[in-house]
């Protein structure tokens, strides 16, 4: 907000030649874009499901780009990339890298004076269901803790599913919301959310 400007992202290329580009937005004089789109993760394997948030209070590297990514594990993991405010990449950062879970969709806001809040949807092999997981990542990129975030927030039996998440973003709350699968009773999807 301080500058006026926005990060899209989204991804090029299909398959295992999917990846992550970025252009910058200007809404200054009435808009305008950046003279071309800048590769944010173009390595090998997919990158796929990207978001975006901006921290106002890092004029440096304002942006925290997160995605699924199938670099090192197929089932998925989610990473992200700091980002300049030219939107090209800085630094890494390994939101939720545990092998053999299936990690993906992930969802961020920004979440002032902590930094990010990412969330993202889990498989866990011990129930064969997916949850919803978040940590909070400060500005520099550095990650605290993941926690379930579905946990204890409904009384329904396991075997549910928990997916595709969205985070608002607050001072310094943020809401996590997600639409939940109740296979007992049918496919039925009910959307639950939760405070920080």
């Amino acid at each position: 907000t301080d500058h006026n400007e926005f990060l899209v992202v989204f991804v090029r290329g299909t398959g295992d030649a999917a990846d992550i580009y970025g252009r910058i937005v200007y809404n200054a004089g009435g808009g305008g874009l950046a003279p071309s789109a800048q590769p944010i993760d173009a390595s090998t394997d997919a990158q796929e499901e990207p978001a975006v948030a901006a921290y106002r209070l890092n004029a440096t590297t304002p942006y925290l780009v997160v995605f699924t990514d199938r670099w090192n594990d197929l089932p998925g993991d989610i990473r992200g990339y700091l980002c300049y405010v030219d939107g090209t990449p800085q630094s890494l950062v390994s939101v939720a890298t545990e092998s053999g879970r299936q990690e993906m969709m992930p969802a961020i806001s920004s979440s002032e004076p902590v930094g990010y809040t990412v969330a993202w949807q889990q498989h866990d092999p011990d129930t064969s269901d997916f949850d919803i997981y978040a940590r909070r990542v400060d500005p520099a990129g550095a990650v605290q803790p993941s926690f379930e975030v579905s946990e204890g927030q409904r009384a329904l039996l396991s075997g549910h599913n928990e997916a595709m998440p969205a985070v608002a973003g607050g001072s310094p709350l943020a809401l996590v919301a997600w639409h939940e699968e109740a296979p007992d009773v049918g496919i039925d999807w009910d959307v639950y959310a939760r405070f920080l």
